[in-house]
């Protein structure tokens, strides 16, 4: 459970980056104790909680702060997958709807686009490419 302590842990006073945070423990708890309903739900969660943000950023370009919260939010899904504390089948349960999700950032800014790619790296370098041609085909 030391990947669930990591993000307990975390400085970040934006309550958007600390409500991610809360779902990224409850997704890691859920799977790391074999909770199948659970972790669909942590995971259903967490997508719908990441199109808000990216449709909040993309409704409205000039607004910085949605512009902002938006790089926060990516920000630190990358620093959670790229944790070596983070277990494996959490990884794998996130690599089917997390790469759609945080796709839809890429048009936010270029710096977000720069994270996008830094993120889905991580699922390719991570997980098993022949479970990934299949989502990303899906999704593209």
């Amino acid at each position: 459970m030391s990947s669930v302590k990591t993000l307990e842990e975390s400085s970040s006073t934006n309550p958007i980056v600390l409500r991610l945070q809360q779902i990224l423990t409850s997704c890691s708890r859920s799977v790391e104790t074999g909770d199948l309903h659970t972790s669909g739900s942590s995971v259903s969660e967490l997508v719908d909680f990441l199109d808000s943000i990216s449709d909040d950023a993309l409704s409205d370009p000039c607004d910085e702060d949605s512009r902002n919260n938006a790089l926060q939010v990516l920000s630190e899904i990358h620093r959670y997958l790229c944790r070596p504390s983070l277990d494996q089948a959490v990884l794998d349960a996130l690599s089917f709807e997390l790469p759609k999700a945080v796709a839809k950032f890429a048009c936010v800014s270029d710096h977000c686009l720069e994270i996008v790619d830094s993120i889905v790296n991580q699922f390719v370098a991570t997980c098993s490419p022949r479970d990934l041609i299949p989502i990303f085909c899906e999704h593209l």
